[in-house]
């Protein structure tokens, strides 16, 4: 194959006696060589212009025809013995359109895979082999698009190939690997989620057996470094394909390897002796690599993580707590652990440095972590953001086996309060937020060290920006335009993130040890001026990363709260908003940032949210959008059927001018996916852009979805709830509830009349040819009055464009009181950033 084109040129050029030289026949160089390299052109063109969709690892492969219907449970097929529910990959089929991923089943002819059973999922896809007799290779569908699944011919070539490697490895497994440890043996073999297999621990070291030739997804093993070399290092990327290897022979012994952008070995100058934690008699080791400690993006060992990380939860009150009642109530076993004194650090008063200094150290001994009520909150993320950081994959979800306790121990601490803006939670905000973050670091390297625990502080999660969303840095300060308040934004979060970062590390010893920066995960505030700061920012600095919208969870409003004053000690009990997230909300957010910092810090992944990176206009009605994808193609929402509203602008608006100063606003008519990483959006002819003109596109700031199709018929007091609240109903004469209950299925929503009147609606039901929309009267803003169009509005602003991520949550839904969406699991697709984008016209 490396010399067809050069054998061709031998032929058709060859050389004929001196005396009479033979001329090139022109029809030869015609077909031949320009038949050959047309061919090869074309080939590479339909490669590269793909949009490479990686798919999750299959478990054999095969590049010869088969009888599909016969490849059940119990079949041999690429060279393995295939069980239930295991992934293969048809990819020599006389007829092509058979070809791609299957799943076995127990009986019967296998089915398509649910990540490779749409056009759109086959095109640019590539997935690695594990077994069999394609073991060790990826492949890529280089079929270019459209493709209509079951009548389009598919074909695939081969990527990557790394048998030769697993070879290396299996032979390094078959040294001896599960015998006595040597006397001279000084390294360790350390999964990411936990030892696995029986350890021996001696003076020596730590010793463990390879347990697949192909470790599990993002894993990094280290394996028998034995008089200071190297006999094996494996890292796989989070598709279970083998990115980087070093096999015996030790060629990268010392000094520093670098896998751009994902891992680095330090060399001397960041040595560490490891050490051991214990818990029920189990070791866990911090692991070393000939003296050097393993650092993957700055972190601290093989899972990226510290044995007791700390992760301080820094913002405003939806950092604090979901609203209430909570949806975990036991211990969930995944190594979380809190202070004594619980999540919230900070008193709701003004602390002086010496007294934040002279907190107890009773108060900060670590206990299991566990979910409670705090004034009107309840869960907070670490429940969620534990189980997908520690939580191991198994049916394409990832469950719980195993993870008892094990190491790392995740710490999690809010020093902040509700309501406070960037600048009254920084180091010069007057009520001590700034000294209890930096103290709680200092009180938990204090445990640590009592322990005998490796300790740092791997990353920051932030969540704020409400309190300047409406244009003020200060409260009572200046009114700042759109373009100063972003840029104020971005420079004061810079600043105090670079100082909480230097004090972070000086607390928690990581300075000393040149540790980097500490990365921070942004949730992004539901604003399109702070939101569109948050992305800028993250842009800017490479160990920021906007982690996700939260836009999309249910809100407050379906919570209520109870609790007991501490200052006056009387029972204060209330409704919450839509500014804050429910219960549910609070666990499924946490779910997906462990899974961005999973992603990130553990398996290395060049991280960027899914938002708009341009917009060009095509001519006067029609616009393309690209994005960044972190899992493509793009998706809507309702392909997913999880509750929030479709609406056909799809959470796009487009006006004339500049966010700083906005013109009159286009009417958008239609919004469609145009590629895998494009939306086209049409306008309405009569609100064109014309040539020249500025224009800028928003998403994610309307919470308007429809009008309801009959006026208001009567407005009028409905019975009380069963807590005892009045309520209010609107009525409209005939059945309308299919233009309500779709909000329903996530929770409450508003109706609203055109002056901005609402009124919260919490059920529906149809009743003597009429439609009874009720709900509390007290989560009503003005009056609805009979004669009025009402107009439905989601209780947060939406948008319905999520990218085609498959994983989901550990946890499901859980609250009953509201929405249909109990027992399922929260969907973790990356949903799209809220902002705004200029229109190149």
């Amino acid at each position: 194959m490396a010399t067809d084109i050069l054998d061709v040129y031998k032929s058709v050029y060859a050389d004929g006696p001196s005396s009479s030289p033979v001329q090139p026949d022109k029809g030869r160089i015609r077909d031949e060589i320009g038949g050959g390299l047309q061919a090869i052109i074309d080939a590479l063109r339909a490669l590269f212009g793909l949009s490479v969709q990686w798919k999750g690892a299959v478990r054999a492969g095969s590049t010869s025809n088969v009888n599909l219907a016969t490849i059940a449970n119990g079949a041999s097929f690429g060279g393995v013995t295939v069980a239930t529910g295991n992934r293969f990959a048809a990819m020599g089929q006389t007829t092509a359109s058979q070809n791609g991923i299957y799943v076995v089943q127990a009986s019967g002819a296998p089915v398509r895979s649910t990540d490779a059973d749409a056009g759109t999922e086959v095109a640019g896809m590539a997935f690695y082999v594990s077994e069999g007799t394609e073991g060790g290779r990826s492949f890529l569908c280089n079929t270019p698009g459209p493709i209509t699944l079951g009548s389009t011919a598919l074909s695939f070539v081969m990527i990557a190939d790394q048998v030769a490697l697993n070879a290396a490895i299996a032979a390094l497994q078959a040294l001896g690997l599960s015998g006595a440890i040597p006397a001279n043996f000084e390294g360790i073999v350390y999964k990411l989620f936990g030892p696995g297999n029986a350890a021996a621990l001696t003076s020596q070291g730590f010793w463990h057996n390879l347990v697949d030739k192909v470790p599990p997804r993002g894993e990094l093993i280290l394996d028998a470094v034995i008089d200071g070399t190297i006999y094996a290092i494996a890292w796989t990327d989070n598709t279970g394909q083998i990115i980087a290897g070093i096999t015996k022979g030790g060629e990268a012994s010392g000094g520093r390897v670098v896998v751009p952008g994902l891992i680095e070995l330090l060399g001397s100058d960041d040595t560490y002796a490891g050490g051991f934690a214990y818990k029920d008699g189990t070791p866990f080791l911090m692991p070393r690599l000939d003296g050097k400690r393993p650092y993957i993006r700055g972190l601290l060992n093989t899972t990226g993580l510290p044995t007791l990380s700390h992760i301080p939860v820094l913002g405003q009150s939806n950092a604090a707590g979901g609203g209430q009642p909570l949806v975990t109530t036991t211990d969930q076993k995944y190594g979380g652990v809190m202070f004594r004194r619980g999540y919230h650090t900070w008193g709701d008063f003004v602390l002086t440095i010496p007294e934040i200094e002279n907190r107890g150290s009773a108060a900060f001994e670590l206990v299991p972590h566990r979910e409670e009520n705090y004034l009107a909150t309840s869960e907070t993320y670490a429940t969620g953001l534990n189980g997908q950081l520690k939580a191991i994959r198994a049916g394409g979800r990832y469950a719980a086996a195993d993870m008892t306790e094990q190491a790392p121990l995740l710490l999690y601490s809010y020093p902040h309060r509700g309501g406070r803006s960037m600048y009254e939670l920084g180091p010069y905000g007057g009520y001590g937020h700034w000294e209890v973050a930096i103290n709680d670091i200092t009180q938990a390297k204090a445990q640590a060290d009592a322990m005998g625990l490796d300790y740092g502080v791997p990353a920051m999660i932030y969540n704020q920006g409400e309190a300047e969303s409406g244009g003020q840095m200060t409260p009572g300060g200046p009114f700042l335009g759109y373009n100063a308040l972003v840029t104020a934004w971005k420079a004061q979060f810079a600043d105090y993130w670079g100082q909480w970062d230097t004090n972070f590390r000086v607390q928690s010893g990581q300075a000393a040890r040149n540790d980097r920066r500490i990365p921070v995960f942004i949730v992004q505030t539901v604003s399109t001026w702070t939101g569109q700061a948050q992305r800028e920012v993250a842009r800017e600095y490479r160990e920021m990363f906007l982690a996700t919208p939260q836009y999309f969870v249910p809100s407050d409003l379906n919570s209520e709260w109870e609790y007991i004053s501490p200052a006056t000690g009387t029972v204060e009990k209330g409704r919450g908003d839509p500014v804050h997230s429910a219960a549910d909300s609070t666990r499924w957010l946490g779910a997906i940032i462990g899974k961005v910092i999973r992603r990130t810090l553990t398996e290395g992944e060049l991280w960027r949210p899914l938002e708009m990176t341009d917009a060009e206009r095509l001519n006067a009605t029609v616009l393309r959008v690209k994005f960044s994808v972190p899992r493509p193609p793009l998706r809507w929402s309702a392909d997913f059927d999880i509750g929030v509203p479709d609406h056909p602008t799809k959470g796009f608006q487009v006006f004339l001018g500049t966010p700083n100063s906005p013109g009159a606003q286009r009417t958008v008519t239609a919004v469609d996916i145009f590629d895998p990483d494009i939306v086209q959006i049409t306008l309405d002819p009569a609100t064109p852009i014309g040539p020249g003109a500025t224009a800028y596109i928003v998403y994610g700031n309307n919470a308007f979805v429809r009008n309801v199709s009959v006026p208001i018929e009567l407005v009028r007091a409905g019975a009380n709830y069963s807590n005892g609240e009045i309520s209010t109903e609107i009525v409209f004469n005939g059945d309308v509830r299919s233009q309500l209950n779709d909000m329903l299925a996530e929770g409450a929503f508003f109706l609203k009349n055109s002056g901005g009147a609402s009124q919260g609606i919490l059920d529906v039901r149809f009743v003597g040819g009429k439609t009874i929309a009720r709900g509390e009267t007290r989560i009503h803003d003005g009056d609805l009055l009979a004669g009025q169009t009402a107009q439905v509005h989601r209780d947060r602003p939406f948008g319905n464009l999520v990218d085609s991520d498959r994983e989901t949550s550990i946890y499901d839904f859980a609250d009953p009181r509201y929405g249909t969406r109990q027992g399922r699991p929260y969907p973790l697709n990356n949903w799209c950033c809220v902002g705004n984008q200029t229109v190149r016209t």
